[in-house]
């Protein structure tokens, strides 16, 4: 029996020698100013790096008055990292070089690779091929560099425009361009970070390598990314789950090409609906990612974790100098799922103690456009005494009486002291910029604009959430293995690609304990009086024929067949219209079901993506699935709360808990179906795409029932054999 293994992830040293070597050499060292070797070699020097850096140059003596080396084999000192900024046709031979000098890492900052083309990749995969048969580790081709700036390392080895402060901040990209920009916005901010790493085309240390490391990381408190794409998805995921559950540090990431591609030509509902980004979705979620939309929102959320504490509840306080950008305050915070605290009668005394009468004293706190320092102190004291506040949003509009430096002078003390959530809005710019710049100076972020706050605070809030959930066994029914392939190999042995029928997805529904509707089949109209011995009237007749994938589509399949008369009129033109569907169509038999009850109508498929692997599909089922497509996605294998999860987020789940004069449905049937079918994808490589429309869910209690259900196989291993 195969069962999930989840990745037991160890510390590793195995990537220290990029960000603590003792030793370096820059292969490609300049003294030329335009070229990337000499940005690396200065940024090396001007970082303060503590250890030895050696420029390598096979046309020069001397690189920025250093002693330089034709190569890396002739430096007499033993080297850990060697960084290649030179051009890509000499890359090879520079990595062989290194090799024999017994490096431990290698950075290839030069572009040039496989994402040029076929000659690029067949020379990285030779350089991925050295790297791994020789033990050594590599960031790269085609990216930024690297940045440690632990005191005891002080390395910048990239080719950006300057070091950034010291942080609490670990960021990560393949995307080398965007680095820069970071940088640039990072110094201009204050933002401090602890690693920063650009690592290009992944030929070998990618995202889960990168995760593992910072996992161990002291120095790093959130980890940000910036991602293309996701090699090995389920590993992501453990390594994150640990990250968040274990080491309590958010993750955000930003994932590039969100833009819907086009629906794939396939057959089933699931495969119309689920798109890349859809997928993507699905694993950030159950990483236990926050996911961001712009490179502006992740830095803004970062600067609110690293400003201050996150939020115990999520019950906030708005104070303010100004009604009108309290109230557009209020809005934005309730838009993003926030809720606007009860100010409780002690406070609200307290305030009123003190505050002028015309002050509004229920959320949003006005206290006027004449507050001083001192009334805006003593009115936050108060309020973050106030055991039903979670956190003050402080928000400031320049009005000519107001003093943004004082009062910004008030806070950083506030801070320090209060175990509760604080942001701040000082809104404006010219007028209020020397009390942000204060601010950031003493590492409190303002947000320009209380929507930007709002968004930040809503994170918080949502990864607070995060950490609360709980890590979960897989769970598994137990199946038989053979009877599993042999159907699979009775299907397969002839064709590379092709459709179960009905009567065998149901069988192999049943193998793994789904409940599929009372049927049985039937070859000759002599075999009817089968269906009132056995299943009873009414009953449903659809056609067995690999060849029709579409039953309703082919008038193959008739509902509600009463008696034996009825019978064995749909049995011949159910057969004549296969025949008319399709020339020389195989027809395997006549497949009968008991006619059910009503009930709640869900869809349970799922399918495998080149990139991400086995998936799960669930929502409103029905004709009108892809009409209204309200589905949700996750990867496989899951957790029982990742299905519980699926259900709950979708607007169908409202129908299942009970509406109006509709009783609750049985929703754990559903859950535990979802597992069933997690199972059957993780299990089994040949599914490509199964659906089950409709799976009736009855009242609580009652179970479901798999009516109709699809799967398509393709020519695979049996992962389970």
């Amino acid at each position: 029996m195969l069962e999930y293994q989840k990745r037991n992830f160890i510390t590793t040293d195995s990537l220290d020698p990029f960000f603590n070597p003792k030793s370096l050499a820059i292969i490609g060292a300049s003294d030329r100013e335009d070229s990337v070797g000499y940005a690396v070699l200065y940024n090396v020097l001007q970082s303060g790096f503590r250890g030895s850096a050696y420029p390598v140059n096979v046309n020069r003596d001397r690189v920025h008055n250093l002693k330089a080396y034709k190569s890396i084999t002739l430096i007499e000192e033993n080297v850990d990292l060697a960084i290649i900024a030179i051009p890509a046709k000499f890359v090879l031979t520079s990595v062989k070089e290194a090799i024999e000098k017994q490096v431990k890492a290698i950075v290839i900052i030069t572009a040039g690779f496989k994402e040029i083309g076929e000659d690029g990749k067949r020379t990285e995969e030779e350089i991925k091929r050295l790297v791994k048969e020789n033990n050594v580790r590599l960031i790269g081709p085609n990216c930024l560099g690297i940045i440690n700036t632990d005191d005891n390392v002080k390395l910048n080895a990239t080719f950006g425009n300057a070091m950034p402060d010291k942080g609490e901040i670990a960021f990560m990209s393949q995307s080398g361009a965007l680095c820069t920009a970071v940088l640039d916005y990072a110094k201009y901010e204050n933002l401090g970070f602890s690693k920063f790493v650009s690592y290009g085309n992944k030929a070998d240390v990618d995202e889960v390598d990168l995760l593992e490391y910072l996992r161990d990381d002291e120095a790093t408190k959130i980890i940000l990314m910036y991602l293309e794409d996701v090699k090995r998805p389920r590993e992501f995921i453990d390594i994150c789950n640990e990250i968040v559950w274990k080491k309590h540090k958010p993750i955000l990431v930003l994932k590039a090409g969100r833009s819907a591609e086009a629906a794939r030509a396939v057959s089933s509902h699931t495969g119309s609906l689920a798109g890349s980004d859809n997928l993507y979705k699905a694993l950030f979620e159950q990483a236990q990612i926050i996911r961001v939309e712009q490179v502006k929102d992740m830095f803004n959320i970062a600067k609110a974790f690293v400003s201050t504490y996150i939020p115990e509840k999520n019950r906030f306080v708005i104070l303010t100098n100004a009604g009108g950008p309290g109230i557009i305050s209020t809005d934005a915070l309730v838009a993003n799922g926030l809720k606007i605290a009860e100010i409780g009668e002690k406070t609200y005394n307290e305030l009123k103690s003190f505050l002028p009468p015309e002050s509004s004293l229920k959320n949003p706190v006005d206290i006027l456009g004449d507050a001083t320092d001192e009334r805006y102190k003593k009115s936050l004291e108060v309020l973050l005494h106030d055991e039903q506040v979670d956190g003050v949003f402080v928000l400031l509009t320049p009005q000519f009486m107001t003093k943004p430096l004082e009062i910004a002078k008030i806070l950083p003390e506030i801070y320090k002291e209060s175990k509760k959530t604080i942001i701040t809005s000082f809104m404006g710019t010219y007028v209020v910029n020397e009390a942000v710049e204060y601010l950031k100076s003493n590492r409190i972020y303002n947000f320009t604009y209380p929507e930007e706050a709002a968004l930040s605070l809503s994170k918080m809030v949502k990864y607070k959430d995060l950490i609360k959930s709980k890590d979960e066994a897989i769970e598994r029914v137990d199946i038989n293995e053979v009877e599993c392939k042999a159907l699979l190999n009775e299907y397969l042995k002839n064709e590379d690609k092709v459709y179960l029928t009905q009567e065998k997805a149901d069988r192999l529904l049943k193998y793994y304990k789904v409940p599929v509707v009372p049927s049985l089949i039937i070859n000759d109209k002599a075999d009817i009086d089968k269906i009132k011995d056995v299943l009873g009237y009414p009953c449903v007749m659809k056609i067995i024929s690999k060849d029709i994938v579409h039953k309703v589509d082919a008038g193959c399949i008739k509902l509600g067949v009463k008696n034996k008369e009825e019978a064995i009129k749909a049995f011949d033109e159910v057969i004549s219209n296969a025949k008319k569907f399709k020339n020389g169509v195989l027809i395997e038999g006549i497949y009968i079901q008991k006619m059910i009850g009503k009930g709640v109508e869900v869809i349970i498929g799922g399918g495998r993506d080149d990139a991400l692997g086995p998936y799960v599909m669930f929502g409103l089922g029905g004709t009108y699935v892809e009409l209204f497509k309200d589905v949700t996605f996750k990867l496989v294998p899951l957790r029982r709360f990742d299905a519980k999860d699926m259900v709950e987020n979708t607007k169908c789940y409202k129908m299942l808990r009970g509406f109006r004069n509709v009783p609750p449905s049985d929703i754990d049937s559903v859950v535990n179906t979802i597992l069933k079918i997690s199972q059957m994808l993780y299990d089994i490589n040949n599914i490509c795409e199964i659906d089950i429309n409709p799976l009736i869910v009855y009242e609580e209690g009652k179970g479901c029932l798999a009516v109709d259900s699809r799967i398509l196989l393709k020519r695979n291993k049996f992962k389970g054999a």
